[in-house]
């Protein structure tokens, strides 16, 4: 009965996740970081579920992620004013998914 529970439970965690989206903003963003040095080779986007929200991460290949862009769906950038909130991002975002990269 125990294992019933707790598979339940499991289940109900996952199942209640929102499902990934791509935003309206993606196809500009993407045309624009094609064509600017901005973004070298081997930038990628991932998708990731925070705080019950997908969020966006732009990972430059030069810098780390203590740097890395946070977009959410509706296109603001993400401010972290702090080593703990940037940390709090870093360890509590999940189900993180590459969608792009430059060539």
């Amino acid at each position: 009965m125990k294992n019933a529970v707790f598979i339940l439970l499991a289940w109900l965690l996952i199942a209640c996740d929102k499902e990934p989206v791509t935003p309206d903003w993606y196809d500009s963003f993407l045309a624009t970081a094609e064509a600017s040095s901005d973004y070298p080779s081997g930038t990628r986007i991932q998708r990731c579920l925070w705080e019950g929200e997908w969020v966006f991460e732009v990972i430059n290949p030069l810098s780390s992620c203590i740097g890395c862009e946070v977009i959410t769906v509706s296109g603001d950038t993400l401010r972290f004013g702090s080593t703990p909130e940037q940390l709090d991002y870093l360890q509590g975002r999940r189900k993180c998914e590459e969608i792009w990269r430059k060539e």
